[in-house]
């Protein structure tokens, strides 16, 4: 799919792409034990906020896959999506500081 979108559509995707591979390769290294002792506060909210981002990111393309849109959104997720995530995904408590960090335009901790 990636190789048939416009260039800006690319983006779009390899941005989604690229943070469920990391947020897999993070999960993986727990499941498999390589941080399962090591995992902090910080990895927690870290898995968490990749997940809220993926969410994001996806709720960002509903529009384009019911034919409401002709063309993928920008690559961005806004402050108010991302917000928007952290509520549907009932993570407000866990992620209040992060979230308004993003909320205040802040870039995100993870690559």
């Amino acid at each position: 799919m990636i190789e048939l979108s416009l260039p800006e559509e690319r983006d779009t995707l390899a941005q989604l792409f690229s943070r469920m591979q990391i947020q897999k390769s993070r999960l993986d290294a727990l499941h498999y034990g390589t941080l399962a002792e090591q995992v902090s506060q910080r990895n927690v909210e870290d898995f968490l906020q990749d997940t809220a981002e993926i969410y994001a990111r996806v709720a960002t393309m509903y529009a384009f896959g019911r034919g409401d849109e002709a063309t993928l959104p920008s690559t961005g997720v806004s402050a108010e999506t991302f917000m928007s995530a952290v509520r549907n995904l009932r993570l407000d408590d866990e992620l209040s500081e992060r979230a308004a960090l993003y909320s205040n335009g802040a870039a995100s901790s993870n690559p």
